[in-house]
């Protein structure tokens, strides 16, 4: 569904303003980490092999280091309060990972 909609924004909305590619990065990332969350299931029932598995955790680690450039921004777009976010965080801009 999420996606879905990712699809229908990049209709129109220009690709060089990153939008359309943060927000597919996201949904890559939620359905890689889901699938390293239940890694043993997979790996049980040979829905994947232990090589594959090394790919998606690899493919976890590359999306969160992609997406960390622009977290601030997304925690902000929700406007939560810097006290729960981080409480390292200085009016949302500065934080320390």
């Amino acid at each position: 569904m999420f996606h879905d909609a990712v699809i229908e924004l990049s209709k129109t909305e220009p690709a060089s303003n990153g939008v359309v590619k943060t927000l597919d990065d996201i949904c890559r990332l939620y359905g890689c980490w889901a699938i390293e969350e239940n890694a043993a299931y997979f790996l049980k029932y040979k829905f994947f092999s232990p090589k594959q598995m090394d790919i998606i955790t690899a493919e976890v680690t590359r999306l969160c280091a992609e997406l960390r450039t622009c977290a601030v921004l997304l925690t902000d777009s929700f406007d939560f309060s810097d006290h729960i976010v981080s409480p390292g965080s200085q009016g949302g801009r500065t934080v320390q990972f």
